[in-house]
């Protein structure tokens, strides 16, 4: 083995397991790398020995842009590359040879790098990323397993894919380990103070907070160590033994192998530690770990969100999680049908249709599985899901049969319908009569029938009874028997399917509006709002528009919602600076109102508006939201009768 600039390199994953017996030909390369780097001349050095196995030659993908100062095959120097990529070298000993690279490059720091992924080095931070181009790749190798050393300067720490296995006294070099196969290496690098807490089951979590965010600390230590150990003991053993919350420099909230890579204005966020930070701390198994195939759709977003954001909130409050799936579907009912797509397609994207396919809708499918299957057959089937795919590419059929396997039950039309489809089936009442002892209910869908598994509660003066009507056509009919009276019938009172809201259940939403794609817009202050919330392109005349935005000073407010014949809506309380509420105007199209005493009270309340998207009202004192929420529900519409 090749030695890097004097270090001996024992730290190393034996080779040995990789170059024995018939496994050779599918035995991915392993890459020990050491990465130098220097953010005020922003120039990075990197020497990359690859280990290949099982094959004579190799298309090699060399880094883009890099000067690369020498190639070698088992230490014999190769030619300089031609430009050709990918670079081919041949020669190779199937049991295994050894593909040195030594090169080095400048790179654009944070504020200079182009696309929302590409690589960065500057003295706010550095950032090299799988799919970058900072490393070479073998062509057909779709993962591989690696070790990186990484030097930094004084008052630096550095992070990579994979576990934290050691590092110098001085912590300027720092040393990771991805032994099994992942998907490729990331780097990133910053000014951070380093803070750990160790756990009883040795998992160690860590965190590299910037000086800004040093005192968040112990909460994020506190809470990631809850979570890292509750999905440890629920899923299976975690992937590796070190975790890491670690700041960036830009905005985002993104998983990778060992760590999570949070922006410092995120991290400051009261909400981030009870939120967004146990979904990105659960991909470290899902999507880190066990490998997505993207040619058959992104599955790992869908059950990360159901198994990290609606198990919590059904933890924490079960109206919480109601209040959850209500979203989504409201989300659904507000997502154009030109937009809409089947799940299978989904591959990633957090806005708009995205978001609501590929998060939500798929999220819903594990909760239907989930009521479907009952909790303790799911959550065997999630542990047999883990203990089978760990670190390999994986399809929606892997956890269709993992469920299987573990239920008995035969799963194909849920993953089907489910997958395939767009839409969501339309619910009919049709009749609810009482009976002697207790209810006769018929229900109808829309076509072509969806197989669902229909909750209905029954309230009686004794309590309420949860029964399942079982519906693969067009119409069902079943004789609820009841120990009380029955004083009412409600089809799925808490969203437990994914399905289109019958027209009594639309509360009027924030999102309807500014999520639409033709909006009307009115009031002297229409412009600036349409600005704010990024909607000039959805803006067309009255008569074509789908929804209709008013936005005025409230001395002007009361002419324009009688000009739109708006619904009787409570005005925002008088010691409110602004506010906004969704509402109906007279056409019966989603009415958003946005009013205020001043322009710079509105412009506050827009600024913070679209994080609110799923409320139907918003206050806001001129600097703080005050109140929000949803409209009450109707005591009665389609799908409820009361007795």
């Amino acid at each position: 083995m090749r030695c890097i600039r004097g270090y001996s390199m024992k730290w190393l994953v034996p080779l040995l397991a990789l170059v024995v017996g018939p496994a050779l030909a599918t035995a991915p390369p392993h890459y020990s790398v050491r990465v130098d780097l220097d953010p005020v001349r922003q120039e990075a050095a990197v020497e990359a020995d690859l280990r290949i196995t099982g094959r004579d030659a190799v298309g090699l993908h060399l880094p883009a842009g890099w000067e690369i100062e020498g190639l070698w095959r088992d230490e014999e120097p190769l030619p300089p590359p031609s430009a050709a990529r990918p670079f081919r070298i041949t020669g190779l000993d199937p049991s295994g040879s050894t593909i040195a690279l030594r090169y080095r490059g400048r790179l654009p720091n944070a504020d200079e790098a182009t696309g929302e992924w590409g690589p960065f080095l500057g003295e706010s931070g550095a950032f090299l990323n799988r799919g970058g181009g900072w490393y070479p790749e073998v062509s057909g190798a779709a993962l591989m397993t690696h070790d990186i050393e990484i030097h930094v300067p004084d008052g630096w720490r550095a992070v990579a894919s994979g576990e934290w296995i050691g590092g110098s006294e001085d912590s300027r070099t720092a040393l990771f380990r991805h032994s099994r196969p992942g998907r490729g290496m990331t780097v990133v690098a910053g000014p951070w103070r380093v803070d750990e807490r160790q756990l009883e089951s040795g998992l160690r979590v860590r965190t590299y907070l910037t000086p800004g965010t040093a005192h968040l600390a112990d909460t994020y230590l506190e809470r990631t160590a809850e979570y890292l150990q509750s999905y440890h003991d629920s899923i299976g053993d975690a992937p590796f033994s070190t975790f890491a919350v670690v700041a960036a420099p830009i905005p985002v909230g993104v998983a990778f192998p060992g760590f999570t890579w949070i922006g410092e204005s995120v991290l400051r966020l009261p909400f981030i530690p009870y939120t967004s930070l146990p979904h990105e701390v659960l991909h470290n198994w899902w999507g880190a770990t066990v490998h997505v195939d993207y040619r058959d759709g992104n599955w790992s977003e869908g059950l990360t969100t159901w198994m990290a954001d609606h198990r919590l909130a059904e933890q924490r409050d079960p109206e919480e999680a109601r209040r959850m799936r209500g979203d989504w579907l409201r989300g659904h009912h507000a997502l154009p049908a030109e937009d809409d797509y089947p799940l299978r397609r989904f591959r990633g994207g957090r806005e708009g249709a995205h978001r609501v396919v590929g998060y939500q809708r798929g999220a819903m499918l594990f909760h239907m599985l989930r009521e479907r299957l009952g909790e303790e057959a799911f959550d065997a089937g999630i542990r047999r899901f883990w203990a089978e795919r760990a670190f390999q590419i994986t399809r929606w059929a892997h956890l269709q049969e993992a469920f299987e396997a573990i239920s008995g039950d035969d799963l194909a039309v849920h993953f089907d319908q489910w997958l395939h489809r767009t839409g969501a089936p339309r619910l009919q009442l049709e009749q609810a009569e009482r009976t002697a002892d207790g209810v006769t209910v018929r229900l109808s869908q829309s076509t072509p029938p969806y197989e669902l598994h229909i909750p209905v509660v029954v309230e009686t003066g004794d309590g309420s009874k949860r029964f399942t009507v079982f519906m693969d056509g067009t119409d069902a009919e079943a004789k609820l028997t009841t120990p009380g009276t029955p004083t009412a019938l409600a089809v799925d009172p808490n969203y437990d399917l994914y399905r289109a809201l019958d027209a009594g259940e639309r509360i009027p939403v924030i999102r309807e509006v500014v999520e639409a794609v033709a909006v009307h817009a009115a009031g002297p202050l229409a412009g600036e709002a349409v600005r704010m919330l990024q909607m000039e392109s959805a803006v067309v005349d009255k008569g074509r528009a789908d929804v209709v935005l008013v936005a005025a000073e409230r001395a002007a407010l009361g002419d324009l919602l009688d000009a739109a014949g708006a619904e009787a809506t409570p005005l925002a309380p008088p010691d409110t600076r602004a506010a906004v509420w969704a509402s109906r105007d007279g056409r019966g199209r989603p009415l958003l109102v946005i009013t205020g005493d001043d322009r710079e009270a509105i412009r506050g309340v827009l600024a913070r508006l679209v994080r609110h998207a799923r409320e139907s009202y918003v206050a806001w004192d001129g600097e703080r939201v005050t109140d929000s929420g949803l409209w009450p529900e109707p005591e009665e519409h389609g799908l409820r009768k009361a007795w």
